[in-house]
């Protein structure tokens, strides 16, 4: 194996670690190989991998002649870490020298941060009218840029027009439709469209379901969640957190409890939203006691101390309750900050089992 290809056999296998990629810099210049774009590319990579964005800018000003993947590398690399006003300022760099012409890739990537920032829409249709004058054979994932672009700017005739004229549509397709419709308030036509949808990703019920509560059709939700669990995907995070304030809405102690015990039994951890969405379902449906069990459980069970979190759970108990009762002992337990064993000394395994 030459230098070179060594050389390119280690940064595709390397660990994206700032030692591996000065290391790699060093091999490079000491081969004399600094020349060898691909080299050069792969490098560029690594450093914006690795978080590197002053060295990645600095070894791309070095580079004498610049392909269309060095470009699609950088505006990716900076598109990736959420930097996208620099991504797309590369990008126009990029269309001003008009030495490469952007691939589907590249196009993509610049369409992504233009529906990431505020005053993205102008660029991004600027972008769509290239593409269009320019013939540009755009995959699946390019025109699904171009939906979620005009999506996210609530543009949704253009949405509508452009995935009519899709010949090709996946299940990213249709959901960038769907949270459309739902976010301009048609639920008529995004139910008509749900039911229209070949494959229904876990993600897509979530998304029917939370646009329907979030527009007052809890009974509407509720349906749904119910035909969810006969046929649709198991449960994610998303689901239960959605569902609780499903349950919360309805006011229905019922429905949390069941979806509280499906929780439990998937063996699924509370993460934070879901944790806040179960206390207030418990709070708003007058169960105190159980969302202050539940607040004592989680700190016993992560062995947490006393956090920001509890804090503002037990904030948000003593406002949502009207029993003067239930507020004296939430204010007194915030206080005090009895959270843990000492307040329940005797608790057994059964307890946290049917909770």
């Amino acid at each position: 194996m030459n230098s070179d290809h060594k050389i390119k056999h280690l940064v595709c296998y390397s660990t994206f670690s700032h030692f591996n990629a000065q290391a790699y810099h060093s091999t490079l210049i000491k081969n004399g190989s600094t020349r060898i774009l691909n080299l050069i590319n792969y490098l560029l990579n690594l450093y914006l991998r690795n978080s590197e964005s002053h060295h990645a800018r600095k070894l791309f000003d070095e580079i004498p002649e610049r392909d269309v993947r060095t470009w699609t590398i950088l505006i990716s690399g900076f598109s990736r870490y959420g930097h996208h006003r620099i991504a797309l300022d590369f990008f126009a760099e990029m269309q001003n020298e008009g030495v490469v012409a952007p691939n589907a890739f590249t196009l993509s990537k610049a369409l992504k941060s233009c529906a990431s920032v505020n005053n993205g829409l102008q660029m991004g249709k600027s972008i769509h009218g290239w593409m269009i004058r320019n013939g540009i054979d755009a995959d699946v994932a390019l025109h699904n840029a171009v939906l979620d672009l005009y999506a996210k700017f609530r543009v949704v005739d253009y949405v509508k027009r452009f995935f009519g004229l899709m010949d090709d549509k996946d299940s990213t397709s249709w959901n960038i439709v769907l949270a459309a419709n739902i976010s301009n308030g048609e639920m008529e036509q995004s139910l008509g469209l749900f039911w229209r949808l070949p494959t229904k990703s876990v993600s897509t019920w979530n998304t029917i379901i939370d646009g329907l509560l979030q527009h007052g059709f809890n009974r509407c939700a509720l349906e749904l969640l119910y035909e969810m669990v006969k046929v649709g995907p198991a449960f994610d995070r998303v689901t239960f957190s959605i569902s609780f304030v499903l349950a919360s809405s309805l006011k229905s102690l019922e429905l949390g409890r069941q979806i509280h015990n499906r929780l439990l039994r998937m063996g699924i951890n509370e993460d934070y939203f879901a944790s806040t969405s179960l206390l207030d379902m418990y709070c708003k449906c007058g169960e105190m006691e159980k969302a202050l069990m539940h607040v004592t459980l989680r700190s016993i069970v992560r062995s947490e101390p006393i956090t920001s979190w509890v804090d503002k759970q037990l904030n948000c108990m003593v406002s949502d309750t009207d029993d003067l009762s239930h507020q004296h002992l939430l204010v007194e337990t915030r206080e005090l900050r009895l959270i843990g064993p000492v307040m329940l000394p005797d608790l057994r395994l059964d307890r946290v089992q049917i909770c």
